[in-house]
């Protein structure tokens, strides 16, 4: 049995089989099309990157007048600029998201890649493995940064 080609479409689950290097060994491998799955993933983490992305953006007004208003300590000004400062930095992962996340879906619309593979994690890493991984920290620290800032 010979190893399957990245050219080989197919529309159906399929169990394919080759041998393993010189130890004879057979190895089944059961390929799925995840492109429904990965643009699940895409549309999942476009939601509460959205959500994290207006809210953050909302809070970074949200002390307008408490700053600008007299008597204020250099430590509480200096907390007022960390606190905005996080909050753009979560606004602009959390945007990263939004806009990634619509980008990669936007590409598997355009069908021009293999989508048969052993699992959904393996599909995106070897189609998609910028805009997975991109999508995938920048979810992470918007998420842990708007708690750190809530």
């Amino acid at each position: 049995f010979n190893k399957p080609s990245l050219s080989h479409y197919c529309t159906k689950s399929e169990t394919i089989a080759w041998k393993l290097g010189n130890m004879g060994k057979v190895v089944e491998v059961i390929l799925k099309d995840f492109t429904g799955a990965a643009g699940s993933f895409f549309g999942n983490a476009r939601i509460p990157a959205s959500i994290i992305t207006g809210s953050s953006l909302g809070a970074l007004f949200a002390l307008g007048s408490f700053a600008s208003s007299g008597n204020r300590t250099s430590i509480e000004l200096t907390l007022i600029k960390v606190y905005r400062l996080l909050c753009w930095i979560t606004f602009i992962f959390s945007l990263n998201v939004v806009i990634t996340s619509t980008v990669a879906t936007t590409s598997l619309l355009k069908g021009d890649f293999d989508p048969m593979a052993e699992t959904g994690y393996l599909f995106l890493m070897r189609e998609l493995p910028s805009e997975f991984l991109s999508v995938q920290l920048s979810l992470i620290y918007s998420i842990l940064l708007f708690i750190t800032v809530v």
